[in-house]
């Protein structure tokens, strides 16, 4: 998968507000505000970054999604975007 800058900008969200566990992670609201797109676009955003390994689900917040980085993605954003997959 090629990320692009918006996956790059959400990765590096999650890992500046420290969400790598599954008690710590964002909302999909948080991640929305900081993409800019629609929930329904961010979600499906969020869905592609899990296939790939790159974000999990967290735990539920209320109603809300959340979503934490896994190692694929900490190791992407620590290596400054560079996809060596």
């Amino acid at each position: 998968m090629e990320l692009t800058r918006v996956d790059y900008i959400i990765l590096s969200f999650l890992r500046k507000r420290n969400c790598i566990s599954h008690f710590k992670s964002a909302t999909l609201k948080e991640i929305m505000h900081i993409a800019g797109n629609s929930r329904p676009t961010t979600y499906r955003r969020m869905m592609n970054l899990c296939k790939y390994g790159y974000v999990e689900k967290g735990c539920k917040d209320i109603n809300a999604d959340t979503f934490y980085l896994l190692d694929k993605g900490i190791k992407i954003v620590e290596s400054g975007g560079k996809n060596n997959d």
